[in-house]
């Protein structure tokens, strides 16, 4: 495929793959340009993608700290002397993907925050489809056991609707 049909076909998934990734901290429009201009004189392939997707996000924080300090860029202070809110249901969700195996993290996710589907799956990490299907499936029980152990019980087809809910940022592929 040629650079300029697969930006065509993936720029949504730049720039919502940027958003999440980089909190705010650039334009994730401006960052998906830069994605697709690193990737002139690279394979055209989604783990390419990926890849430029990462090292542009890191050169956003690296520039961002070098022009103030990076904690500054996140508002409200770190830690606070008040009693904290408790916690929603979306906070609970949140806690419960981070404490994952960051694999696990990782493709949730791909698959609902980048919305990839099983075929691109398959692409970006070489597996056969089983066992994209497979690594998929297991990533969600062990979300679904974890957001148990401190929130509601949810049914296993609640799982993909709850993880698009708590992606941060408004880009939707």
């Amino acid at each position: 495929m040629e650079l300029a049909d697969f930006t065509a076909r993936y720029r949504s998934l730049a720039v919502a793959g940027c958003e999440w990734r980089a909190f705010g901290l650039v334009d994730p429009e401006q960052m998906a340009d830069r994605v697709f201009a690193r990737m002139a004189n690279r394979p055209v392939t989604l783990k390419e993608l990926y890849k430029a997707i990462q090292y542009v996000v890191d050169d956003g924080y690296r520039r961002a700290a070098s022009q103030k300090p990076i904690l500054s860029v996140f508002q409200g202070p770190l830690v606070s002397s008040r009693k904290q809110p408790e916690k929603t249901f979306e906070d609970l969700a949140g806690d419960a993907l981070r404490q994952l195996p960051s694999r696990e993290t990782i493709l949730l996710q791909e698959a609902y925050w980048d919305e990839l589907d099983i075929t691109e799956i398959t692409e970006l990490y070489g597996y056969p489809v089983a066992k994209a299907e497979e690594q998929l499936a297991k990533a969600r029980i062990n979300f679904q056991r974890r957001l148990a152990r401190k929130g509601p019980t949810v049914e296993t087809s609640e799982i993909p609707t709850i993880l698009r809910q708590i992606k941060p940022g408004t880009h939707r592929r």
